[in-house]
C-alpha cells in the first residue's frame, strides 16, 4: 500500500495504474521528477533497457501526461491534508477523466478539419509563448505582436483555428503557413493536441474566444 506521505508521489504508480507499463512507467517518472527535456528518443531507449518493455515515444507522452494530470488532480485534495488515499485517487480521476474527453474532443475536430482549417482574427490580443523562437520572432515577424517581448499576439492577425472543442470552449491556434515558416521553415507540423517537443504557443483561454477573437470560417 502506498503511504500518505504528500511528497511520495509513489502512490500514483500503486494505486492507479492498470497495467505493468503503466506502474513502471509512473515509477521511471516519479524518479525522474517528471521531466525528461523533451529527449523523448533517448528516455524511451533507457526505459526499454531498464524494464524490458516495449513503449513507443507517443504512448510514453501519453502515459507522462496521465501521470502529470493525476498529480495536479489530486492536489487540492492532498493540500488540505486529507489523509485518506481514496480521496486523493478520486480527484485524481476525475481530473485525468475530465482532461482526457476535452482532448480527444479536440483530436476528433482536428481530423475533422486538417485539410482546410478554418481562419480566425485576433479583434484584441491574446497571449503568446515564443519558447525557443524568440530570436525568429523578433528578427522576422515583430509585426505579429505589441511589443518586443514577443507576449501578445496584436489585433489584426489571422490565425489557423487548428482544434478546438465545442463543449468547454477549449481552442488551439497557430499561425497561417506563411508566417509559420517565416518562423521556423522546414520544420514539419506536430500535431496540434500533441506537442513533442517544445514549441511557441498560441493561447487563448475559453473565456476571451467569444472577446477576443472573430471567426472568419464557419465551423
Amino acid at each position: 500500500m502506498a503511504t500518505n506521505n504528500p511528497l511520495d508521489f509513489s502512490w500514483v504508480e500503486l494505486e492507479l495504474a492498470k497495467t505493468p507499463l503503466e506502474k513502471y512507467w509512473f515509477q521511471y517518472q516519479t524518479e525522474h521528477k517528471g521531466s525528461f527535456d523533451d529527449n523523448w528518443e533517448e528516455t524511451v531507449s533507457r526505459f526499454q533497457e531498464r524494464y524490458k518493455l516495449n513503449i513507443t515515444i507517443d504512448e510514453a507522452f501519453d502515459l507522462c501526461r496521465k501521470w502529470k494530470r493525476y498529480l495536479i488532480g489530486s492536489w487540492n485534495t492532498i493540500a488540505s491534508q486529507n489523509p485518506n488515499i481514496e480521496d486523493w485517487k478520486q480527484s485524481a480521476q476525475e481530473f485525468e477523466t475530465y482532461h482526457r474527453e476535452i482532448e480527444t474532443r479536440m483530436k476528433e475536430w482536428s481530423l475533422k478539419y486538417q485539410n482546410k482549417y478554418p481562419l480566425t482574427k485576433v479583434i484584441k490580443p491574446i497571449q503568446f509563448r515564443h519558447g525557443p523562437y524568440f530570436n525568429e520572432c523578433i528578427e522576422r515577424v515583430p509585426f505579429l505582436f505589441t511589443d518586443a517581448t514577443c507576449s501578445e499576439i496584436r489585433p489584426d492577425v489571422v490565425l489557423e483555428v487548428v482544434s478546438f472543442d465545442s463543449k468547454e470552449k477549449y481552442i488551439r491556434l497557430e499561425f497561417t503557413p506563411d508566417i509559420r515558416n517565416l518562423i521556423k521553415p522546414n520544420i514539419p507540423i506536430n500535431s496540434p493536441w500533441k506537442p513533442l517537443k517544445a514549441d511557441y504557443i498560441v493561447y487563448c483561454p475559453p473565456f476571451e474566444i467569444e472577446t477576443h477573437l472573430q471567426f472568419l470560417t464557419n465551423f
